[in-house]
């Protein structure tokens, strides 16, 4: 499908970056931000909103825990590309945007979290069963074949198989499996050893930049800065000490600015005020007034 035409975001810090900026330039994708406090200017998100509210009945009528949600969101985008849109001419959002009828078979005969068991014959030698149980979690678009799905074994791996069947068949059960149960996932993250009074770092809305103060260095030394212009595309005029020079920086370079400056380690190594008011020189040592 290649890339897209532009990018609209809604102004989000990780959506402005250098990195994705210069994506951008590589592709001639157009860069567009919603204005501020307004989502309803992006078309995307109300379809967001359909797929969150899809992945949660999906998770309460089969009951999946709420550490599986971004396996239920996955689950309810695939299966809302599925369905046919009146506004599409009754076409599904897939065979609109790349020509191809999908095939339904896959999603009508297992439901979200249905206990299966799958086939491991290597890592079963006799006598421990060649079965293991696990959970369906949805289809594996990039794996195997049309029938090859995501199970999520006990010890919380999504694996690919095609090799399976349900586990509540009365006919053919496996009792030595089907007493085993899965242990939830604890959801952890990067951050969770860090030290707190440093992830409380300042956000700025884009749109209320100017008048940001902070110190940037020239020449190896410390000047007042004040953000004085929004120039768009993400980038501003900076007033450096008393207007004696002007310099363009980009939302990501000046709040890394004030978060190093705001940082309790570099505490005394950073000054905040208004304004320089008087100096005078004593015994070889300058003496500062300035407006706070």
């Amino acid at each position: 499908m290649g890339a897209p035409y532009a990018l609209l975001s809604d102004n989000a810090k990780s959506e402005l970056s250098n990195a994705v900026k210069e994506i951008l330039r590589k592709y001639n994708i157009k860069d567009l931000q919603t204005e501020p406090h307004h989502p309803n200017q992006n078309p995307a998100e109300r379809q967001i909103q359909e797929i969150k509210k899809t992945a949660n009945t999906v998770m309460d009528r089969s009951g999946a825990p709420g550490c599986l949600w971004y396996l239920a969101t996955v689950y309810a985008a695939y299966l809302l590309n599925r369905i046919a849109h009146a506004r599409l001419g009754y076409k599904t959002p897939i065979e609109a945007s790349i020509g191809e009828n999908p095939d339904f078979l896959s999603l009508l005969h297992f439901h979200f979290y249905q206990p299966v068991l799958y086939y491991e014959k290597h890592e079963s030698p006799f006598p421990t069963s060649k079965e293991r149980l696990g959970w369906w979690v949805g289809l594996a678009e990039n794996t195997g074949d049309a029938l090859c799905y995501k199970i999520l074994t006990t010890d919380n791996e999504v694996i690919h198989r095609s090799v399976w069947r349900p586990s509540d068949n009365p006919l053919h059960p496996n009792q030595r499996e089907d007493q085993q149960e899965r242990t939830d996932a604890v959801i952890t993250s990067v951050t969770d050893d860090l030290d707190q009074a440093r992830l409380n770092l300042p956000i700025f809305n884009p749109a209320e930049m100017v008048g940001q103060k902070f110190i940037k260095d020239v020449n190896q030394l410390p000047h007042k800065a004040k953000v004085i212009e929004q120039l768009g595309d993400g980038k501003y005029l900076i007033q450096i000490a008393d207007g004696d020079r002007e310099e363009i920086m980009t939302y990501n370079e000046i709040v890394d600015h004030i978060n190093r400056q705001l940082d309790g380690n570099n505490e005394e190594d950073t000054f905040i005020f208004d304004q320089v008011i008087d100096h005078r020189k004593i015994k070889g040592k300058y003496e500062v007034l300035v407006k706070w």
